[in-house]
């Protein structure tokens, strides 16, 4: 239960203090600034860390502060002064994987036309007048099945957008189709400048899941050692359940002995069923399997805290639509098999795309969330599962524990390293 107790008659314990025992010390954490200490004891009065510290930290708030309200309230203040809008665009439904885990399994297959990418290409432009940077998602199906949907959409959007408007664009690819040409394109006019992979096993496995023929492994890490020599990010993510961890595991092992294992960020997602549940599924997979990310060293430094969310998933902003390759407008590519679509790229209204989306908007956090210490981590997760009756926790203390007593001994052993 979170710390929230009065010192004195000004200050008071934050209600997002979290202690961890760690060897004959502990760690005191505050989920809402990411601070981090390491005390002598669990307690927030007559420790060794001094009171004025520990206020500057945010461990210490004022006694009549709303702490929920005043979190809720940064938030919406975030989200409205952004200065970046970000498009998550489908180029094609169809895709040359067949990953059974995949939630677009019986979508009608599309592939986005010249005409429509043009058009989608102005209605961006429109929406981010206004805005400083933009960022285009591609996405699929498998994206680089229609690439060309990429080179007409780029370049009207070149001829349209205001030279100051700085755009950038992510992929999100099973990298199989990535080749020298198409990494020509994403460093020039595409502007790519990172690709998420996903990665379910080593060779036999991987073949198994993603069915995309044989040698396909290592064309695949072929192909992320080419995008890691052009100097484009490349994210690989690691779909995990409780049946393929060991799967997992292997792939991380391999990866720490390719080349270019300094210049990728390696992570694991679980795979998530549609069980109505408000527990964390595969708690102990998740521990586990960052304990192996650490082992083999993809979890640096700055990559082992838990991350303070200033607000919660881009759908919740107005101005944040996916576009599906027909032109039609969703708030999330979810909602694509389940229902209507909330316009299209050629005819919209943006007071009325607000007024329908309006159930996204904002920052909407559930009761049995508002006192939970872990929420400026989370923000009571998914707003899609959330609005589909999947009210379930995307985190927990021991997950977050765990990562912290990971930092606090990277930090240790760095500073005896250096003999201090």
């Amino acid at each position: 239960m979170p710390l929230n107790f009065y010192l004195g008659d000004e200050m008071k314990s934050s209600l997002y203090n979290i202690f961890f025992p760690y060897e004959e010390k502990f760690i005191l954490y505050n989920a809402a600034s990411g601070n981090v200490i390491l005390t002598d004891r669990a307690e927030i009065s007559g420790g060794d860390v001094p009171t004025g510290k520990l206020s500057a930290m945010g461990f210490l708030v004022e006694e009549n502060l709303d702490e929920f309200q005043n979190l809720v309230e940064r938030a919406e203040a975030h989200i409205c002064s952004s200065r970046k809008n970000k498009f998550r665009i489908l180029t094609t439904t169809a895709c040359n994987a067949k990953c059974p885990y995949c939630y677009e399994k019986g979508a009608a297959i599309y592939s986005m036309n010249k005409a429509t990418a043009e058009k989608t290409a102005a209605f961006v432009a429109d929406l981010s007048k206004n805005k400083r940077e933009l960022e285009i998602e591609w996405f699929g199906g498998e994206p680089l099945l229609n690439a060309a949907a990429i080179d007409y959409f780029t370049e009207k959007l070149n001829a349209l957008k205001p030279d100051a408007l700085k755009f950038e664009a992510s992929m999100i690819s099973n990298g199989y189709l990535v080749n020298d040409a198409i990494i020509q394109k994403m460093r020039g006019v595409w502007n790519v400048k990172r690709v998420q992979i996903t990665l379910d096993g080593l060779a036999t496995e991987y073949e198994r899941v993603k069915s995309l023929g044989k040698n396909s492994f290592d064309r695949v890490i072929e192909n992320i050692s080419k995008l890691c020599a052009a100097d484009i990010q490349v994210d690989i993510r690691l779909n995990f359940g409780v049946e393929n961890v060991s799967h997992i595991e292997a792939v991380i092992e391999f990866l720490s002995q390719c080349d270019f294992k300094n210049k990728i960020y390696v992570y694991v997602a679980k795979i998530n069923t549609d069980e109505k549940t408000d527990k964390f599924l595969l708690e102990q997979e998740t521990i586990y399997l960052c304990n192996v990310l650490y082992r083999y060293g993809f979890l640096r430094t700055k990559d082992i805290l838990p991350k303070t969310l200033k607000s919660p998933c881009a759908a919740c902003r107005a101005d944040y639509f996916t576009v599906h390759p027909s032109g039609k407008l969703y708030k999330c590519d979810r909602k694509m098999l389940s229902e209507k679509s909330i316009g299209d790229v050629e005819n919209y209204d943006i007071a009325e795309l607000t007024k329908k989306t309006k159930s996204w908007l904002g920052v909407k956090v559930e009761e049995r969330c508002k006192k939970c210490s872990l929420l400026p981590l989370c923000w009571n997760g998914c707003i899609y599962d959330r609005l589909n009756g999947l009210d379930r926790c995307y985190l927990t203390r021991g997950i977050v524990g765990n990562r912290l007593k990971l930092f606090v001994r990277e930090i240790m052993n760095r500073k005896a390293a250096h003999g201090r």
